[in-house]
C-alpha cells in the first residue's frame, strides 16, 4: 500500500506498470505508470468523486481535462478493439495538449474555434480535424456518462469546420490484380498475411492475431475484436497447414503492411481485401446470407456494403429473363 487519496488507496502491484485505487472491495487501474505519482493522484481523486457521486448522490466537482481523459483511454483500452483504442487516443492527443489543464466547464464553442484554427493553420486535413472533433465529442459524452459538469462543445460547429471530402467507397480489387500483389509481395508475412485476408474475409485486427486455438484443422472459429461475436470460418484448402498465427499482432505492423500493399495497388488498401472476398463470393455464386455468414455481419445491409457486382455479370442475370 502507498498512501491513501481522499477516502481511497493508491497502491501499487507486481503484476502491472501503473499504480492502481481500491476503496473496501473495489479496485480499479490507474492506466498512469509508476513514475507518475502526481497523475495518478488526480485520476484516483476522480474515481472516489464518482463513487461517491453513484453511493450518495453528492454532486461531482469540476474536473481538469487531462486526468479524465487518461481514465477514458484506459477504459477504451480495455473494452474496444486495439485498433479504435489507438484511433481514439491520437484523435484525442492534440485536443489534451492544448486544454488538458483546463476545467471541462471552460471548454465552449470559442475554444474549439480556436483548437479548429490552429489544427488547420498547421496543414492538417479537413478529414483529420472531423475525426478529432468526434472523439472531443466522445470524450465529453464519457464525462456527462460519468455526472461531471460539463456540455459537450462540439455541438454547432458545422459552420466553421472546413469542408470534409466525401469518403471514397472502398471497391474489390479484381481478382487478377489481388493475385499479382501478393506474388509481388516482398515479405513472405505480408504474403501469407494478405493471403489469409482474402482466403478468410477476416477484419485486419482479427486476421493478424489469430491464436493456434482459433485456427482449427478445418476452420477458423474466433471472437471478433470489433462486434465481440463469434464467427466460423471454414479454412480454404491453400491454408491448410500453412502458419497463419500472429502474423501482424501489432498495429504499426499492419499498418506498415498496408502501406506495401498500396505501393502495389495504388487506390486499393488492406481492407479492400474484405470487400474483395465478399464480392468474389457472390460472383461465383455465393448467395448474400451466405457472405453475411462469413463476414459476421448482424445485418444484411452491411454486408451489402461489401458486395461490389461486375456490371458485365449483372447484365449476363438480367438476361436470363425471357417471356418467349
Amino acid at each position: 500500500m502507498e498512501g491513501n487519496n481522499l477516502m481511497g488507496t493508491l497502491y501499487t502491484r507486481k503484476d502491472s506498470p501503473n499504480w492502481w485505487w481500491q476503496h473496501g472491495d473495489a479496485r480499479k487501474s490507474t492506466g498512469i505508470p509508476h513514475n507518475n505519482r502526481t497523475l495518478a493522484e488526480e485520476v484516483a481523486d476522480e474515481f472516489e468523486r464518482e463513487r461517491l457521486a453513484n453511493k450518495f448522490g453528492i454532486p461531482v466537482r469540476k474536473s481538469t481535462i487531462r486526468p479524465l481523459a487518461v481514465q477514458y483511454l484506459a477504459t477504451m483500452e480495455v473494452t474496444k478493439s486495439e485498433a479504435w483504442a489507438y484511433r481514439m487516443k491520437t484523435g484525442l492527443m492534440h485536443f489534451v495538449r492544448m486544454y488538458g489543464e483546463c476545467q471541462l466547464t471552460e471548454i465552449g464553442f470559442d475554444e474549439m474555434e480556436v483548437y479548429i484554427y490552429k489544427r488547420v493553420k498547421l496543414g492538417r486535413a479537413p478529414k483529420t480535424i472531423h475525426t478529432e472533433i468526434q472523439m472531443v465529442s466522445r470524450f465529453f459524452k464519457y464525462a456527462a456518462a460519468k455526472k461531471y459538469n460539463c456540455d459537450d462543445p462540439t455541438r454547432h460547429l458545422n459552420d466553421i469546420l472546413p469542408p470534409n471530402r466525401v469518403r471514397n467507397e472502398r471497391q474489390a480489387i479484381p481478382e487478377e490484380l489481388l493475385r499479382q500483389a501478393v506474388n509481388e509481395a516482398w515479405l513472405d508475412v505480408d504474403r501469407a498475411f494478405w493471403t489469409t485476408l482474402y482466403y478468410t474475409g477476416l477484419r485486419i485486427s482479427d486476421a493478424g492475431t489469430l491464436t493456434a486455438d482459433e485456427v482449427r484443422p478445418d476452420r477458423i472459429d474466433l471472437t471478433q475484436t470489433k462486434t465481440k461475436k463469434p464467427v466460423v470460418i471454414p479454412l480454404h484448402r491453400d491454408l491448410v497447414g500453412q502458419d497463419i498465427v500472429g502474423l501482424r499482432t501489432t498495429h504499426d505492423e499492419r499498418v506498415e503492411s498496408r502501406r506495401r500493399i498500396q505501393k502495389i495497388l495504388g487506390g486499393y488498401d488492406l481492407h479492400s481485401i474484405r470487400h474483395s472476398f465478399a464480392s468474389h463470393l457472390v460472383a461465383k455464386g455465393a448467395s448474400e446470407i451466405e457472405v453475411q455468414v462469413l463476414l459476421g455481419h448482424s445485418k444484411r445491409s452491411v454486408t451489402a456494403q461489401y458486395v461490389h457486382s461486375n456490371f458485365d455479370r449483372l447484365q449476363t442475370l438480367v438476361n436470363r429473363l425471357s417471356l418467349s
